[in-house]
């Protein structure tokens, strides 16, 4: 065999250890980012609440669960004029105007960071159950624009369940 030949054989293994170690570590990094928040947070759901949605809402329903018992109570805020809300709930009353915009400005600010739990037997565990959760549900119209359930906070964030997922 020529010098040529044996350049030519030498130079066609280095591609092949080229390509593969290129495809070994591109499967390296597929499975890293399946184990980094930023590879789970691709498959959670979206949130897609835009300025322009959070700002057409007219209707806001929180439901604080009870304590020691006690039934869980119902807040209900509507939109009474383009900068006034109204508390209908337990009682009717002007509501603090700013603390509704200021809540309804920081929805589209919201994300979700990672999976806790994909199955509904760790609701109770997170706070996150019909029973244990502040559960909020936001309206234009009849329309449910958003509806989420709010429960424990702690050193992974505040945990967090939408209602339409798992």
């Amino acid at each position: 065999m020529g010098t040529a030949a044996f350049s030519e054989l030498l130079g066609g293994i280095l591609v092949l250890l080229g390509g593969l170690l290129f495809m070994q570590r591109q499967g390296e990094h597929k499975e890293a980012m399946q184990h980094s928040l930023e590879g789970q947070s691709a498959t959670l759901p979206k949130l897609e609440l835009t300025e322009e949605s959070s700002k057409a809402i007219d209707k806001v329903v929180i439901v604080k669960p009870g304590k020691d018992g006690a039934p869980a109570e119902e807040i209900e805020l509507v939109k009474a004029g383009e900068d006034a809300w109204t508390l209908k709930k337990p009682a009717e009353a002007k509501a603090n105007a700013s603390n509704v915009k200021s809540l309804l400005e920081n929805l589209p600010k919201l994300t979700l960071s990672e999976a806790i739990a994909e199955n509904k037997d760790e609701y109770e565990r997170w706070g996150v159950s019909d029973e244990k959760a502040l559960h909020e549900t936001f309206y234009k119209g009849q329309e449910n624009v958003f509806d989420v359930y709010f429960g424990e906070n702690g050193s992974r964030g505040q945990m967090t369940r939408l209602a339409k997922h798992d």
